[in-house]
């Protein structure tokens, strides 16, 4: 599960605003230097990262998408999605027991999902204050949240995406095919809202870990991607992994490039996580005047252009659905 601690980090920089004065590059040594110590015996994103050579094509010419042929995994293309762009089903026992499916949407077009675009660039100038995140207690943070606390209009922004969801039929029916549950009815599960989420390159590698698994419907992850722009080769993959068991570490099994036309939907029991950008990564094609809360973060104060070099973005929804009512 994912962990939210809003605490005010100051010491933090991201190192590639522009300028950056001089007490900006004292911080972001610093920086480095905390997440050396916090990740203990960790091994730098560089040498763990599975190589882009690797991210490629399969049989099925995905490009950007890469798929395990050697885990069992079942791919198709849904013949119900009638709208506009593509969905795919991905099928597996991820954890050698039950068989949970993750799906692949590109090029889809819905309210929702450009609410939440809209929603997370505003909050890069809007948001008052920014959270570590980790996968578990205890652990280091691999990424920044947004408080909603401190961002004005945030609440009823999502709602909107919500609500959105609710009257999506295209997406109500495929959740209902493949999750069995009924979408119009899902509620945010254990964070009242999206997770409006950046990560940076020097930050500690995100860890496997699980969304909403243990209650009486199925909890759903909907994860979208506000870039501009995003090449394979500024990495930050979205990957599925495979496990034995709980204690087992797990294996790549899926690798999707968190592309801005792109929305992964998975169940929240498969266990997953999202790897470090690489440092020629641009989200944005244009800066923008960073939140003081950003700035904070940064080590910059009074108005700057920030062009997010090093950084990759993320709107998280994790969601409670009830199952079908079943037939009489």
């Amino acid at each position: 599960a994912i962990l939210a601690q809003a605490i005010l980090v100051q010491e933090w920089s991201s190192g590639n605003c522009r300028p950056m004065p001089p007490v900006g590059r004292w911080c972001r040594l610093a920086c480095l230097a905390f997440l050396s110590w916090r990740a203990a015996a960790g091994t730098p994103e560089e040498e763990w990262q599975s190589p882009a050579s690797t991210i490629g094509a399969t049989k099925d010419d995905w490009g950007d998408t890469w798929v395990s042929e050697d885990h069992g995994l079942q791919v198709r293309h849904s013949d119900s999605w009638a709208v506009a762009g593509s969905a795919k089903v991905i099928t597996g026992k991820f954890d050698r027991k039950v068989e949970r499916s993750v799906i692949l949407l590109d090029g889809i077009a819905s309210e929702w999902r450009s609410e939440a675009f809209a929603l997370h660039r505003r909050s890069l100038k809007e948001c008052m204050l920014w959270g570590g995140l980790n996968a578990e207690p205890g652990m280091a943070y691999n990424s920044f949240r947004c408080d909603m606390r401190t961002f004005r209009g945030g609440g009823p922004a999502s709602g909107r995406i919500l609500h959105g969801i609710h009257k999506d039929k295209a997406f109500k029916e495929l959740l209902a095919m493949v999750y069995g549950v009924d979408a119009g009815r899902c509620r945010f599960g254990r964070d009242l809202g999206p997770l409006l989420v950046v990560q940076n390159r020097t930050m500690v590698p995100d860890s496997e870990h699980r969304d909403i698994c243990e209650f009486g419907g199925r909890g759903i992850s909907v994860i979208t991607y506000p870039h501009d722009d995003w090449h394979p080769h500024w990495l930050g993959h979205f990957e599925v992994l495979q496990k034995k068991s709980e204690s087992d570490v797990g294996t790549p099994v899926l690798r999707f490039s968190p592309q801005p036309n792109r929305t992964v939907v998975f169940d929240g029991c498969i266990h997953h996580r999202a790897t470090n950008p690489a440092a020629a990564s641009q989200p944005l094609r244009d800066g923008l005047p960073a939140s003081p809360g950003l700035g904070r973060l940064f080590g910059v104060h009074g108005p700057s252009q920030f062009t997010f070099l090093e950084w990759r973005f993320a709107v998280v929804v994790q969601l409670a659905c009830p199952f079908l009512a079943a037939e009489l």
